[in-house]
This record gives structure tokens, C-alpha cells and sequence, in this order.
């Protein structure tokens, strides 16, 4: 088995990326993001993940910081929050599949709250919407 100082002098890690404190040679970005991803509690890499590394990143934070607020059904959160009800929706089932939000109820009356699993690592959220959710959307309001 390779190390990963192996891995990164063999993936040609010539002029770019990060130095490695016990090493001569430059880590490539791609591979010191994935070590240090590896490295995180499994709720934290979940958040990165579903807020910082896909698509739709921000609407799912806004939606989080919405329903810590207070417990609302996807009408009342697309309401407040300005999105299409089936992009609300479709966010939703992304959080609920991942265990960030738990529902009760059925159809237009079911109601979404943030999952206990959530609430217990809620510093987890907060720590990295600070770092790219407000950022993002203050660029967004700025243009």
C-alpha cells in the first residue's frame, strides 16, 4: 500500500498544490482536500458535501437556517424564502435522505424539522455556513 506523500509524488505534484510538512514535494489541491475530507466527523463531511460540494448548496443551507427558526411545511419555507416549491420540495427529500431533516405528517400539511442528529452538531452547520453560505450570498446580493 502507498502513503499518500506517495500517491501525490506519483500523481505529479510538481509546482502546485499544498507542501507537506514532512515531505519535499507539493501535494496536489485535489488530494489534500480529499485527506483532509477523509479526516472529518462523518455529520461534517455530510454538510460540506450537501452544502459546499453540489449544486443547490446554498438553497439547502437556507432552508436549514430556516427551519432551525422554527418547524415549517416546503409551502411556508418556499414562501419565505423566495424558491420554487418544487425546488423546496426536491430539497427537502435531499436533507431527509441524508438524515439533516425529519417530516411528520402527509401531503401539503406534512411538516419538516431539523433532525436530531442535526441538532446535536448544529455548531457543525453553523461553522460551515459561516465560511461559504453567507459569503455566497452576499456575493449573489452585491451583483
Amino acid at each position: 500500500a502507498r502513503s499518500l506523500a506517495d500517491k501525490a509524488a506519483a500523481f505529479g505534484a510538481a509546482g502546485q498544490g499544498f507542501k507537506s510538512p514532512r515531505a519535499r514535494f507539493q501535494i496536489p489541491q485535489r488530494l489534500y482536500f480529499i485527506y483532509h475530507f477523509l479526516l472529518l466527523k462523518p455529520i461534517k463531511r455530510i454538510l460540506w458535501w450537501l452544502l459546499a460540494a453540489t449544486s443547490g448548496g446554498i438553497s439547502r443551507g437556507r432552508i436549514i437556517e430556516a427551519l432551525i427558526e422554527a418547524p415549517m411545511n416546503a409551502n411556508e419555507i418556499s414562501k419565505k424564502l423566495n424558491l420554487d416549491y418544487k425546488t423546496v420540495r426536491h430539497h427537502l427529500k435531499v436533507l431527509e435522505k441524508n438524515s439533516l431533516v425529519i417530516s411528520m405528517g402527509e401531503g401539503y400539511a406534512k411538516m419538516y424539522f431539523i433532525s436530531e442528529l442535526l441538532e446535536q452538531n448544529i455548531e457543525c452547520f453553523h461553522e460551515i455556513w459561516e465560511k461559504i453560505g453567507k459569503n455566497k450570498i452576499n456575493k449573489k446580493e452585491i451583483r
